[in-house]
Parts: C-alpha cells; sequence; structure tokens
C-alpha cells in the first residue's frame, strides 16, 4: 500500500517537473524571439527618424524656410 503511494507521488512528481520543463523551454524561445525584435527595433528607429528629418526638411523648404 505505501509503495503504491510513493510510486503515485513520484508520478506525480515526474509530471509536475515535465511540464516546468516545457515552461523553461518555451521561455526560452520567447527571449530569443524578444532578442531578434530588439535587434530588429534599433534600424528601425533609424529609419523613422531619418523620415522625420526628411519630412521637417521637407515641409521647411515648401513653406519658403530658407529665405
Amino acid at each position: 500500500r505505501e509503495l503504491g503511494k510513493t510510486r503515485q507521488e513520484l508520478h506525480e512528481l515526474k509530471q509536475q517537473l515535465s511540464d516546468l520543463l516545457e515552461f523553461f523551454t518555451a521561455m526560452r524561445g520567447a527571449f530569443k524571439v524578444l532578442n531578434w525584435l530588439g535587434k530588429l527595433a534599433k534600424p528601425v528607429a533609424y529609419v523613422v527618424m531619418l523620415g522625420t528629418a526628411l519630412l521637417g526638411f521637407w515641409t521647411a523648404v515648401r513653406a519658403g524656410g530658407g529665405r
């Protein structure tokens, strides 16, 4: 009887550890994706800043700001 109870507890512990391992594996993948997004964000920010500067320059030229 005690052996059956111990086996059941070990089985439950094994299942919990398996779920925990699956969670950590998923989190590792999520952090990889976040790292890729972080690497992509810097060049995108530069492109947005360049576009904003060009738009400001174009608006100033059209308004006659160079005179």
